[in-house]
């Protein structure tokens, strides 16, 4: 992504991806855990490529299920990725197979590790 114009980049990642995230840092490090594992407005600089990029993820508070009941009442298509079912890719398995659990025990658990709450 440039930034040549100063524009920020927006992202559309959600209050899932979040928890998402935060579960598999906990995986990968259980000692060290961050609930804030992404923040809604970060700068990266890319001196070698670019000046610093801006980065915004203006849905971090919104849920997959909340983004998707708005889509459907406003007649607003959407595409889901198929690759998101495979579960080979760890994201994936993280999301398919663990979120759910962890849902089924807590539905706002993502509520829990948000930087927006």
């Amino acid at each position: 992504a440039s930034n040549k114009f100063g524009c920020p980049v927006l992202l559309g990642h959600h209050a899932n991806d979040n928890a998402e995230t935060f579960v598999m840092k906990l995986i990968a490090n259980p000692k060290h855990p961050s609930p804030n594992v992404m923040k809604t407005v970060e700068k990266f600089n890319f001196e070698e490529y670019c000046d610093t990029i801006t980065i915004v993820r203006p849905l971090l508070s919104i849920t997959k299920d909340e983004l998707t009941n708005v889509c459907l009442a406003n007649n607003v298509k959407y595409c889901v990725d198929k690759s998101n079912f495979d579960t080979s890719i760890r994201r994936n398995f993280v999301r398919n197979n663990i979120m759910q659990n962890i849902y089924e025990l807590n539905p706002s658990f993502w509520k829990t590790i948000s930087n927006d709450t």
